[in-house]
């Protein structure tokens, strides 16, 4: 029998997901609302691809919560990488 090539996730790694889109979908409903449509708000391009990014990574302790996450472009969240 062949070993699945994907990972099973823990409960908590599920709830971490689950966290990150709520909280990317509040926060691009709010930029729509005030603007009328996305933008990275570190560039402030527009993009088609938008992600949420934490300002304190969660391997520093960062938490995933308003005052650490950003809507970012896939662009300027590779260069923090």
């Amino acid at each position: 029998m062949k070993k699945s090539l994907i990972k099973r996730i823990s409960p908590e790694q599920r709830k971490e997901l689950r966290l990150r889109a709520k909280l990317k979908k509040e926060l691009l409903k709010e930029q729509i609302e005030e603007r009328g449509h996305n933008w990275c708000v570190k560039c402030k391009e527009t993009e088609k691809w938008l992600d949420l990014a934490h300002v304190i990574s969660v391997a520093q302790g960062g938490e995933t919560n308003r005052t650490n996450c950003r809507i970012w472009c896939r662009a300027c969240h590779a260069r923090e990488h």
